[in-house]
């Protein structure tokens, strides 16, 4: 598919997301928020970032590189919700901590099960990118890092031998594609010289005295 297709089918997502969640919509989509086309401009080659939205029973991901960008909707349920809360508080430490089998048994199927839904279904577009993840809802409260890739064979289900993600990946995270975009585009001017930056002077005569000088940097 091409961008004009993404795009009519992303806008089309976030007119429902208006019509039926109207609060949410308020809070993840800004009307001035930036387009593909815009955020493939301040991408670079190994960049990636994988926008999510989600609802009750569909996983929106939306993942854009350099010269790709996809639109995948990933089936979900109550047992996936369930995975998300549990993977939190496992991290959180709301469990007990142990290194018994068991326990391990367990982080490694909600490892790696929520890995099959959030990072498999663009895998391969992903491959050999730097991650900026742009959560939503609870997945904000999940460090993807932590996310396995496989599951391992039974000597290695250890958790400091466990396939990590961030082991794959470098791993970002972000609010929205808009803020990302601006950020990017700031550390764009920044290399060339174009940024206006404010930082403070301290005189000798009075150090409680802040001077905000002007530099080009």
């Amino acid at each position: 598919r091409n961008v004009f297709e993404l795009t009519q089918e992303y806008n089309t997502l976030v007119e429902e997301f208006e019509e039926k969640y109207p609060k949410y919509y308020a809070l993840k989509f800004d009307p001035n928020r930036a387009t593909i086309a815009q955020v493939q401009g301040v991408l670079g080659y190994r960049d990636a970032l994988v926008d999510y939205s989600l609802a009750d029973t569909s996983l929106f991901i939306f993942a854009i590189t350099k010269r790709q960008a996809i639109l995948q909707k990933v089936s979900i349920d109550s047992f996936f919700h369930a995975n998300v809360r549990a993977f939190e508080n496992r991290l959180s430490g709301f469990y007990t901590n142990h290194s018994d089998e068991e326990s391990i048994q367990k982080y490694i199927d909600n490892a790696y099960y929520l890995y099959t839904k959030l990072i498999l279904p663009c895998k391969e577009m992903l491959r050999g990118k730097t991650l900026t993840i742009i959560p939503d809802g609870r997945l904000a409260k999940i460090p993807f890092d932590a996310l396995i890739t496989r599951i391992p064979l039974d000597e290695d289900q250890k958790y400091r031998l466990l396939p990590y993600l961030v082991y794959d990946y470098s791993i970002g995270y972000s609010n929205s594609a808009t803020l990302q975009c601006e950020v990017m585009m700031a550390n764009v001017e920044k290399k060339e010289g174009n940024l206006v930056a404010f930082a403070p002077e301290y005189t000798h005569e009075d150090s409680n005295n802040v001077i905000l000088t002007k530099s080009n940097m």
